[in-house]
């Protein structure tokens, strides 16, 4: 688990470039705390910084070579199956000079080429360097778990872990401004948009190589979502079998391992497993105190004490918020505005304290239709009763306030949501419900000469081909855009910020492939969501945990708006100055915006608030240098 950036001249003043790699490196140290490593040769440069998880030997620190020097080899991630692989190859008659996956990694690509990528179990993304045959080859793992970006002209080919990586090559970055709308409307950006012109993402499951300066791309793995309507028989025991698999394989390594703990179905679930596998096991989670609608750490102290795990809850305040506030907003590499970022960014700062790795149940709820939405989405599509009920709440819901700060203000956003969205067919359902600000709001916000500039209409993207008539092709919509894009950055950025690793079992590809072969049924009924999960969650945990609502992973953003963060709203927000050099926001709209916020009757300005304060902090950062 670490973090890379390395450059390709294209020409000979793209050799003059390569020297920069020693700039493109702070950008990424702070994803390998364990040490850094730069090499420069005539047409290439590589960069790497190792947070050490398998083989702590210097032996497996990158750039790693292959024992002939013609292969060279930058990786971010981890193999879980590379004590398999590395026998296969042993059984083939190659030998190993170190104990780490890198070297099973590399040699795994020069004994089969493109295709040992079916091979791999794990979350990657690297880059090969061929030095006779003078090419490249790159990739990112199947969902998207460790980032990837690349910035390409006609002198050179840039990769790196994060964009800070790739800045010090980029003169002039310049803004692309059809990935406002994306941003704004959905709160992070989607896979096939980039903040900076140039600058763009490699999809999850996706190689790409390098030829006399052309390039290509193409997928190696696909997701279907099976139209299948009868249920496999003995679905449950597969299930947990493949759960407890995935759960085997990720406490690979040679440190300890511990498991965030919300309290949740999801990460409960993963605790009860992975406590019979990991003696002494050390949970975490992260409390709000005083009451609050947000914290959920009794219920994870509940599972802690009935497996018995050494569990730390860390409680945060108003006034370490602030303290804490100003380092999270120096790890925003592009813009993001899902504001429980900040929640994971404090605990996995905390739980650093204790552990490099640990276990969470991040894509259950993509996987067995966890979220509002899916629920909705069930509703439209089976039960016209309770359809036209929450519709007309809804509409009634309408002209009432309403929050994310309580059960019953939740309750009414949710209504007020639906109602919305039920008026659309599946695809604008779909991008209604995975939006935060609508196309409205954003008219207001943006400046009318700015929105002419953008020559595209205000949705976020055509998901015809994926929204269809199955309800797992809605599933699938939210592998394509809501995991890789908020959820899998949100923990990539902020645990690596803290040096700390993150696996996740529910992604496990043979997990996945099994649990989209099974009907909708299986996830989601009249009776509950999450079937599956629920039913081998009874064996393990109590009735308390498995019934209770979901709350979500939420900050108290609205509350922290009228106290450690009313500094940064007038620096960044407030600053006339500011806003008007900028050139994209009228600023007369956020004064009403930050008024609203401040009379604490607006949840959808609080929201819209801070994807404007991320969004200006980080276009100071890159803009105002």
């Amino acid at each position: 688990m670490c973090g890379f950036a390395s450059i390709f001249s294209l020409s000979d003043h793209g050799k003059t470039q390569l020297p920069k790699i020693y700039d493109c490196l702070p950008g990424i140290s702070h994803r390998g705390p364990d040490g850094q490593k730069t090499v420069i040769r005539d047409s290439w440069a590589m960069a790497h910084a190792r947070l050490s998880i398998i083989d702590l030997s210097d032996a497996s620190s990158q750039p790693f070579f292959s024992i002939d020097q013609n292969f060279v080899v930058v990786y971010n991630g981890e193999l879980f199956n590379y004590k398999e692989l590395r026998k296969e190859l042993n059984d083939e008659g190659v030998t190993f000079d170190t104990n780490g996956d890198v070297e099973v990694l590399l040699k795994m690509f020069i004994r089969y080429g493109e295709s040992f990528l079916q091979k791999l179990q794990g979350f990657f993304s690297f880059v090969i360097y061929n030095q006779i045959e003078n090419k490249v080859f790159a990739a990112r793992d199947r969902f998207g778990v460790k980032p990837f970006y690349f910035y390409l002209n006609h002198d050179i080919l840039a990769c790196a872990s994060e964009v800070r990586g790739l800045l010090p090559l980029i003169p002039h970055p310049k803004l692309e401004f059809s990935s406002l709308l994306k941003y704004f409307r959905l709160s992070y950006l989607p896979e096939d948009s980039s903040a900076l012109q140039n600058v763009e993402k490699l999809k999850p499951a996706t190689f790409l190589s390098m030829e006399n300066g052309h390039c290509t791309s193409k997928k190696y793995f696909h997701i279907v979502a099976v139209n299948n309507t009868r249920s496999i028989d003995n679905e449950e025991e597969r299930f947990l079998e493949l759960l407890k698999k995935s759960i085997q394989r990720r406490i690979t390594g040679d440190v300890a391992v511990g498991s965030f703990l919300s309290g949740g179905l999801d990460s409960s679930v993963v605790t009860a497993l992975l406590s019979e596998m990991v003696p002494n096991l050390q949970t975490f989670s992260l409390g709000h105190g005083n009451g609050s609608f947000y914290d959920e750490s009794k219920y994870a102290e509940i599972v802690a004490k009935k497996f018995n795990t050494t569990h730390h809850t860390f409680v945060m305040d108003e006034n370490e918020a602030e303290e804490v506030l100003n380092d999270f907003f120096t790890h925003i590499d592009e813009p993001f505005a899902d504001a429980s970022a900040f929640n994971l960014f404090y605990l996995a700062r905390k739980t650093k304290e204790f552990v490099k790795v640990v276990l969470s149940g991040d894509g259950a709820d993509e996987l067995l239709a966890g979220y509002n939405k899916h629920r909705a989405e069930w509703v439209i599509r089976n039960n016209v009763v309770k359809r036209t009920a929450f519709a007309t709440l809804g509409n009634l819901a309408q002209f009432l306030n309403k929050s994310r700060d309580s059960y019953f203000l939740n309750k009414i956003r949710q209504l007020s949501r639906f109602a919305e969205g039920a008026k659309g067919n599946p695809r604008t359902r779909y991008e209604f419900w995975a939006s935060f600000m609508t196309a409205p709001y954003l008219t207001k916000l943006l400046k009318p000469e700015k929105l002419k500039e953008i020559s595209q209409p205000l949705y976020i993207t055509d998901y015809s081909e994926i929204v269809g008539n199955d309800f797992n092709s809605f599933l699938l919509a939210d592998f394509q855009l809501v995991l890789p894009s908020d959820m899998l950055v949100k923990v990539d950025r902020m645990s690596m910020a803290n040096g700390l690793e993150v696996r996740n079992p529910f992604l496990d590809p043979d997990l996945v492939n099994f649990v989209f072969s099974l009907p909708a049924s299986s996830k989601i009924n009249s009776s509950g969501q999450k079937l599956l999960l629920r039913k081998i969650a009874k064996n393990y945990l109590p009735p308390e945990i498995i019934n209770r609502p979901k709350t979500g992973f939420e900050t108290p953003i609205r509350k922290w708006m009228n106290g450690p963060l009313e500094n940064k709203i007038t620096e960044l927000c407030l600053n006339k100055k500011f806003i008007d050099e900028q050139g994209l926001f009228n600023y007369d709209e956020i004064e009403r915006m930050v008024k609203r916020v401040r009379e604490k009757n607006s949840n959808a300005d609080s929201y819209g608030l801070w994807a404007l304060l991320v969004f200006n902090s980080w276009y100071r950062k890159i803009f105002i240098r």
